[in-house]
């Protein structure tokens, strides 16, 4: 990835949302950030609408961590789709709570770093 990239250089990430939306058009909205000239960071509004973009987009289903930080509760999935690195979550998941001292789960390393900061 270059230093520096520019809007142009998302234009990959543009043509796997636009070709998701032709593929798929019944899928749930969904709230979609794009923080990489190849990454689609996709959240969605309930289990069920994951489960939709999880089924939808091939992503493993032994891939599914259940997340737990700082009283909150989600589930996340990452895989690729068609080149591009997906990372599908959902929050606010009626999970019973997790003890205190477990670690987070599923996380990668930047954001354990970046919402511990």
């Amino acid at each position: 990835m270059k230093k520096n990239p520019t809007f142009a250089d998302q234009v990959p990430v543009f043509l796997g949302y636009v070709a998701i939306a032709a593929e798929f058009p019944d899928l749930p909205d969904v709230y979609v950030t794009t923080p990489g000239t190849h990454d689609l960071d996709i959240q969605a509004t309930n289990a069920g609408d994951f489960e939709a973009w999880r089924s939808a987009l091939n992503l493993s289903p032994d891939g599914v961590k259940i997340v737990f930080f700082q009283g909150s509760r989600w589930l996340a999935v990452r895989g690729v789709w068609r080149g591009l690195s997906v990372n599908l979550t959902t929050h606010g998941v009626d999970i019973p709570a997790e003890p205190e001292d477990v670690a987070p789960v599923g996380l990668p390393s930047e954001w354990v770093a970046a919402v511990s900061a």
